[in-house]
């Protein structure tokens, strides 16, 4: 059974259909009011259909908070969280997302468009939060929330994933899922951990299983059976053998019939979050491998297009830094500096293009001119891109410029590169 009742019933979720493609559902939008709350009540239907009752009328969906705290599908569900995520008009939208280290979470990108995605909605994103262990509308002090940086750490539009950064380190405290790059098997049971229309969390289980075919000729989507909702996007998709994140949840299908089948995106095809997460050493890997400094340094340099009194001498738009060929592939790296005034800044490897770090400026101030904490920003390289012999770290373009072409003047020093290379 696939959303054949529910994406009917419900008119005021926000959905966007691709021609030929699943359709996206972006979310249920909340009054701006509801903003931080962490019991949410979407508007009624036409008929008077509630979010909540649809989903307690579906035998295939159940509450979490009917287990034990130490029964294994709770124990599972402890790294996922529902995202809140507001716009410029002040209504927000939620989806789920699940920690994959102490302080990364995974959701769909069209959750979290960046500016230049076609599903960028309402005027843009202002604020994003996560939204742990709430499980009860009768209970929501146990619940705690956590900023998240809007701005993904990495992103593919065409996979509908997205890497946010979140602060406090919530993963020292919920746990992190444990990845699997195997597909399942035609027919497996899987499960699928979610906040379905920003409701506590819930688990489809009930005819929950990998489609025939499970995945597509390429091995990039996953097909299943399993029940969502809008709110839905991003969740988890566990194998139900072994409790292993499989995939996440990406999107219902655009026309629905007897055959439907909703689908997810595979970890097996997202290289770059499975090295991401092999960065962090949250998974193991079949591949060795090694962790050296590719770059160091602990002087000061000053990136942009503007001399600044008492600042050093100006270097240019970019940072080259060099990297000495190396026998191993480079799977990723990991940048650790510290800035100052940083507010549009970007990471070039490999010909990709990755935010870097943006301050925000204290109250009352315009500009953030101070220097931060020590940062850091990780990085992976997908597999097929020939090595790159530099890291850069760019000044961009502002963005309401005096004059076209003008650059964010900024500063930053203690810089250190460590390269994560695969063994041959």
């Amino acid at each position: 059974m696939v959303q054949k009742f529910m994406l009917s019933q419900i008119v005021f979720c926000a959905l966007v259909f691709f021609a030929g493609q699943p359709g996206f559902a972006q979310g249920v939008f909340f009054d701006a009011g509801q903003w931080g709350n962490a019991n949410l009540v979407a508007r009624q239907s036409a008929g008077g259909t509630t979010l909540e009752s649809i989903v307690s009328s579906n035998d295939n969906m159940e509450r979490l908070n009917n287990y034990n705290a130490d029964e294994r599908l709770r124990k599972m569900s402890r790294p996922v969280g529902r995202l809140d995520i507001r716009f410029a008009d002040g209504q927000f939208s939620t989806c789920t997302a699940t920690l994959i280290t102490r302080d990364r979470i995974i959701t769909n990108h069209h959750c979290v468009p960046n500016l230049r995605s076609t599903l960028d909605l309402k005027g843009g994103i202002t604020d994003v939060t996560l939204l742990m262990n709430h499980y009860d509308e009768r209970n929501t002090q146990d619940t705690k929330a956590y900023r998240v940086g809007p701005i993904p750490v990495e992103s593919d539009e065409a996979l509908d994933y997205a890497i946010l950064q979140v602060e406090g380190a919530p993963g020292d405290v919920w746990g992190t899922a444990t990845v699997r790059r195997a597909p399942p098997r035609p027919g497996a049971g899987l499960l699928v951990i979610h906040h379905p229309g920003g409701l506590p969390k819930h688990v489809t289980r009930g005819q929950c299983r990998a489609a025939r075919p499970a995945t597509d000729s390429v091995g990039t989507q996953l097909f299943h059976l399993c029940d969502t909702l809008p709110g839905s996007s991003g969740a988890p998709i566990f194998a139900d053998s072994d409790g292993a994140m499989i995939g996440i949840h990406r999107a219902g299908p655009a026309v629905v019939s007897a055959d439907s089948t909703n689908f997810g995106i595979l970890m097996a095809a997202m290289d770059t979050i499975t090295q991401f997460v092999v960065l962090q050493g949250q998974v193991e890997t079949s591949l060795p491998m090694l962790r050296r400094d590719i770059f160091v340094s602990d002087k000061t340099f000053h990136l942009g297009d503007e001399n600044i009194r008492d600042w050093e001498a100006l270097l240019g738009g970019c940072l080259k830094m060099p990297i000495a060929p190396a026998p191993e592939r480079l799977a990723g790296v990991t940048v650790t500096a510290q800035v100052y005034g940083a507010e549009n800044t970007s990471l070039v490897i490999g010909g990709a293009i990755r935010p870097f770090f943006n301050q925000k400026p204290p109250p009352n101030r315009e500009r953030p001119n101070f220097w931060s904490d020590t940062v850091e920003v990780v990085a992976s390289l997908p597999r097929g891109i020939p090595a790159p012999d530099a890291i850069e770290i760019c000044s961009n373009e502002v963005p309401n410029p005096e004059k076209p072409g003008e650059l964010d003047d900024f500063r930053i020093r203690n810089i250190k590169i460590v390269g994560t290379f695969e063994q041959n």
